[in-house]
């Protein structure tokens, strides 16, 4: 009652053109403002802040999981021996049509067993080939089938696997992804490319990504996947905004203890994996803007309570 007592002493509401004007070329310039004394907004929990200019990439929440990379170690392992496999009967078969051609040095029958364990190991490499494809995705799979340094990091226990799952509306996977473990310890991610799947249960799109040491098969993690391209606008604390209607607000300082309401948009959580402790705002701030991020809901009330400006017509 008190706080309401020493703000409706102090507000005054300015609405004239001229007045809008001197205080901000800026304003609407039939703008309202709303005029508190220093003491009354210390009474009243008012606190301003002076907002930073930042550049922001919208982002996507997504589900991840370390997947155990044993399947994936065991699957490489057999694919190496099924290419050896292969290239060794090659080398006989060639070997075997050169002496057959030379004078049958040997038998038809030798060449034909030649032929066929050629074609059997071929056969074998290309199932192996195509399990891999539908198992893990076509960008998994090339790193199967040709190997390279991030499947020899995996089976070294020096990365881990990741698999992200996102829902919603269709995403391109961005090249890089962050993520914070349960334990609160944040981490960056590299992608692989598409999965062939996404976990049980879930809807949507799934990529895999390469992802620190250390990480223990099984661990939930919270994901966040960049969309599109950083965007400028200022950073301001979730307690200056007003939802009024639809539409979003906030107060601005615009001279010493005047205040007026100033609609936002393009207002976007700048969140990580476990923190939205500011958003960031595309139109109506800019860099240097003074908001009331303390006691914005107190000057909405004055606002509503204060008398209409007087018809001049």
């Amino acid at each position: 009652m008190m706080r309401w007592v020493l703000l409706s002493l102090s507000v005054l509401l300015v609405s004239q053109c001229a007045q809008a004007q001197a205080v901000d070329a800026d304003a609407d310039a039939k703008a309202a403002f709303i005029k508190v004394d220093p003491a009354a907004q210390q009474a009243s929990g008012i606190e301003v802040q002076k907002l930073a200019a930042v550049a922001f990439t919208p982002s996507r929440a997504a589900y991840g999981v370390v997947l155990d990379p044993g399947p994936l170690i065991a699957l490489r392992s057999q694919i190496v021996a099924a290419q050896v496999s292969r290239q060794l009967a090659e080398q006989s078969l060639a070997r075997a049509k050169l002496l057959y051609r030379s004078s049958h040095n040997i038998a038809m029958a030798a060449l034909q067993g030649a032929e066929a364990q050629y074609a059997t190991a071929n056969a074998n490499e290309l199932a192996l080939t195509a399990k891999a494809r539908t198992d893990w995705g076509a960008a998994l799979s090339t790193l199967l089938v040709s190997g390279g340094p991030f499947i020899q990091s995996l089976s070294d226990g020096k990365a881990s696997l990741i698999e992200a799952a996102v829902t919603g509306r269709h995403l391109d996977p961005p090249t890089s992804a962050s993520g914070r473990v349960s334990g609160g310890a944040r981490i960056t991610l590299r992608l692989i490319g598409v999965a062939s799947h996404v976990p049980s249960g879930l809807v949507g799109q799934g990529f895999y990504y390469a992802g620190p040491a250390d990480l223990s098969s099984g661990l939930p993690l919270s994901l966040m996947l960049p969309e599109g391209s950083a965007q400028a606008g200022v950073a301001v604390p979730p307690k200056a905004i007003l939802y009024l209607q639809g539409h979003k607000s906030v107060f601005r300082e615009v001279a010493p203890s005047r205040f007026t309401m100033v609609q936002i948009s393009n207002v976007l959580p700048m969140r990580q994996p476990g923190d939205a402790s500011r958003y960031f705002v595309g139109k109506g701030l800019h860099s240097g803007d003074q908001v009331v991020v303390e006691g914005a809901g107190v000057l909405l009330s004055a606002a509503h309570a204060a008398p209409a400006p007087a018809d001049t017509d």
